[in-house]
């Protein structure tokens, strides 16, 4: 195929990267910033905290729809305190999720900067955000400022994905094909399976992208990665005897 090994994004898994030095020395590697601010989200308790208010709202409107069922039985006085409880309960998630929202924004605008220039402008106003009082900003300039030098790889290497975004994409799809097959018989017909379905995957091309990445659309995964593929057919490719 051509395919040039540039470089690598993943997770934070440490084994992962440690691995990937002795296979690949010299190689660069990227820190997924999704997985990184996924990590900051439940290290400062903030999934925890939407779902909290999400429960909350969906309670609420659930006592309001039944107030008029409720009235009839005799027991009004009991939904409104039900009701005045969750949206007391509503307003204080918001107010302890106002400052939190606003230091993830900022810090998401900064990990997606268009250059490393304007990323080491925008970490220099994060230190002097409004927020900065708050915990969750000591937090986050802990945590980004000890992996910085990972989650600004792709800025010194272009064309390399700040997200591994696409990878998982692949292994969604490969868990959804094989959670609808009963048996392989034997690892080696499941290691044929599963080779053959990624380079599928790999040479086929987009179709439904939408917005900044519509200019995807009729270039397959490889050739986006840089390598020259019109004209071959996955499946002769993947059936190709190695030498």
């Amino acid at each position: 195929l051509g395919y040039p090994m540039k470089g690598l994004t993943s997770d934070e898994e440490s084994l992962f990267a440690l691995a990937y030095g002795r296979v690949y020395p010299g190689k660069p590697h990227q820190i997924c910033i999704k997985h990184v601010l996924d990590g900051i989200d439940r290290r400062i308790g903030y999934t925890a905290k939407k779902r909290d208010l999400e429960r909350w709202k969906h309670r609420t409107r659930e006592v309001l729809r039944s107030v008029p069922d409720r009235k009839l039985q005799g027991a009004p006085e009991r939904s409104w305190k039900e009701i005045q409880r969750g949206l007391s309960r509503i307003k204080e998630l918001r107010l302890s999720l106002g400052p939190i929202e606003r230091l993830r924004k900022a810090l998401h605008r900064l990990l997606t900067s268009q250059t490393y220039e304007i990323a080491q402008g925008r970490w220099a106003a994060f230190h002097r955000h409004p927020d900065r009082a708050h915990d969750v900003h000591r937090i986050m300039v802990e945590i980004v400022g000890r992996k910085w030098q990972s989650l600004t790889v792709h800025y010194h290497h272009p064309g390399m994905p700040r997200t591994n975004n696409d990878a998982e994409s692949v292994m969604r799809q490969l868990e959804q094909r094989l959670k609808t097959i009963g048996s392989f018989g034997s690892i080696g017909n499941a290691q044929a399976y599963v080779n053959l379905l990624v380079a599928y995957l790999r040479m086929k091309p987009y179709t439904d992208c939408k917005g900044g990445r519509k200019l995807r659309n009729g270039f397959s995964r490889l050739e986006l990665a840089g390598v020259n593929n019109p004209g071959k057919d996955w499946l002769k490719m993947s059936l190709k005897r190695r030498v």
